[in-house]
């Protein structure tokens, strides 16, 4: 199945391939291109996206997620909302 966002710019970041899906968003493999490494990517779905209660579940998911410290857990490193310009909504 192709996925329209492989290959995309996203925040400074190159979607490369995707991980895995949930019912609230998709996680791709990404490479954040000023650092030069690749992250995990997690976008809300697209269908969801102009859902603002949905928007809000997300971002509140994310600060509980970046609240936990544990070596078995991947670590939340940056959290933002863009449009679907690239234009930040709400982030560093």
């Amino acid at each position: 199945m192709h996925d329209p966002r492989i290959g995309t710019l996203i925040d400074g970041h190159r979607i490369e391939e995707r991980l895995g899906e949930g019912g609230m968003g998709v996680v791709y493999r990404a490479r954040h291109l000023i650092l030069n490494r690749d992250v995990a990517l997690k976008l809300i779905r697209p269908e969801l996206s102009h859902d603002q209660a949905f928007r809000q579940r997300f971002r509140s998911e994310m600060e509980i997620a970046a609240a936990i410290d544990d070596e078995h857990v991947v670590r939340v490193a940056n959290v933002s909302i863009t449009n679907g310009s690239g234009e930040r909504l709400w982030g560093p």
